[in-house]
């Protein structure tokens, strides 16, 4: 029996790994996808700091109007340490299932 193929490019998912790290060294305690709308809860968040998705590697930036395309790092009003995707990409943009899915 073989092993399945896997889906992303290991090399790539450290490189991404170790530019994020750089960029946003500060860990957060949970992680959450911000959907349409609710951009906002990223913008409240205090002694943020923030990346571009599209300075990733691997992780092209988002096209859809209103979407920023940030990953902010930040604190809550209850002082929990979040990650907040601000605008991630989607399949309808024409990005392939395992290029939507690699900041998971």
């Amino acid at each position: 029996m073989q092993a399945p193929q896997a889906n992303i490019d290991i090399n790539l998912l450290k490189t991404a790994t170790a530019h994020v790290q750089e960029a946003l060294p500060d860990i957060p305690e949970t992680a959450i996808i911000l959907g349409s709308g609710l951009g906002y809860l990223a913008d409240s968040l205090s002694n943020s700091s923030a990346i571009d998705t599209g300075s990733i590697p691997g992780y092209p930036a988002s096209t859809v109007e209103g979407h920023k395309g940030r990953w902010v790092v930040g604190e809550n009003r209850d002082g929990v340490r979040l990650l907040a995707v601000q605008g991630r990409i989607h399949g309808y943009e024409g990005h392939p299932h395992r290029v939507v899915t690699f900041p998971i």
